[in-house]
């Protein structure tokens, strides 16, 4: 996953893929529920 992605995705230009997302979320060491 390039910095340029996660970028986007902080800023709202682009929305990731559910299964992005669950890695970004497991990256950061939160729980879906979390979020």
């Amino acid at each position: 996953m390039f910095f340029s992605y996660i970028s986007r995705v902080e800023t709202g230009k682009t929305e990731p893929k559910v299964s992005t997302f669950y890695k970004i979320v497991d990256a950061l060491g939160l729980s879906v529920e979390l979020v």
